[in-house]
């Protein structure tokens, strides 16, 4: 006859306590980031858990602030690239301008 020792019960009841508030955080942060909403994590009585869920909140800030980074990245080649076209547009009038004074002077002489 065996008998089972608690011990082993109540290890293996905690690290899979543990893995589902991990997973339960994770899950959390990525749907927070998916509907662009500020991360909220409820409130854990057991700091074990409760680790989990700061360790998350501390991913999700930081991928939001790349990712805000990345915008604004972004944001400053597109407006350095749309000073890059007007100035060639610029360029391009002048240019045509110039083409015209010739041409105009060619028909002179």
């Amino acid at each position: 006859m065996a008998t089972l020792d608690p011990t082993f019960a109540a290890a293996d009841v905690k690290q899979l306590s543990q893995q589902i508030a991990s997973l339960e955080a994770q899950v959390a942060r990525d749907e927070a980031q998916l509907d662009e909403h500020p991360l909220v994590i409820p409130e854990q009585s057991d700091p074990e858990l409760a680790k989990y869920a700061v360790l998350q909140k501390g991913f999700y800030d930081q991928q939001v602030a790349q990712y805000k980074a990345q915008l604004t990245s972004f944001d400053a080649k597109i407006a350095q690239t749309r000073a890059t076209i007007q100035k060639f547009q610029t360029d391009q009038s002048r240019y045509q301008d110039r083409e015209e004074l010739l041409a105009k002077s060619k028909t002179c002489v």
